[in-house]
């Protein structure tokens, strides 16, 4: 398999290393070295492989859509206006809970990546899988991918790796969870 590489870094500008210590002051965290390391060269650059799948949930798979940024570019596409994961589909009541993690890009499908700012890991979360009338409305949505940006961006593979048929997925997937 190839080295995943990015192939569009700064679509909307590059980002200072005091840019983003004064984002990480202002919004009392600090992000883990590997992806400040990505900000401060690629900011917001998509990956020439795109697609993941989840090693221990095989079901879970999706694509990067959107990487987000530190820019002054589309608004959809900026770290500073969507980061915050109870921002999203009316989640402010779960707010305490999600502090710990961060969102650094979507999916075709709506979902969102996150990084874990406690484990340094990459997680999924798909809204479809909340359950309201649950305890724990949240516990089915948010599926680990990865214990670090790196190993998640190592992980990715194109689409034309993953499958061109329903069994082709389905042997994908089976692959996936055997390297997990």
């Amino acid at each position: 398999m190839s080295k995943n590489f990015v192939v569009n870094s700064n679509p909307y500008g590059a980002v200072t290393l005091e840019n983003v210590l004064a984002f990480e002051k202002l919004n009392r965290f600090v992000l883990p070295d590997d992806y400040r390391h990505y900000l401060l060269h690629h900011n917001g650059g998509k990956f020439s492989r795109r697609d993941f799948v989840s090693k221990s949930e095989p079901d879970v798979d999706g694509d990067v859509h959107h990487m987000l940024g530190l820019h002054q570019g589309p608004e959809h596409a900026r770290l500073q206006e969507g980061f915050r994961l109870s921002k999203y589909y009316d989640l402010d009541e779960f707010s305490m809970s999600l502090d710990r993690y961060f969102v650094f890009a979507d999916t075709s499908t709506g979902s969102l990546l996150l990084l874990d700012l406690k484990t340094k890991g990459v997680s999924v979360f798909q809204p479809e899988d909340v359950e309201h009338e649950s305890s724990e409305p949240l516990r089915h949505a948010i599926h680990a991918l990865s214990d670090s940006f790196t190993h998640f961006v190592e992980d990715l593979v194109s689409h034309n790796e993953t499958y061109s048929s329903a069994d082709e997925l389905e042997e994908f997937k089976k692959r996936c969870a055997k390297q997990g």
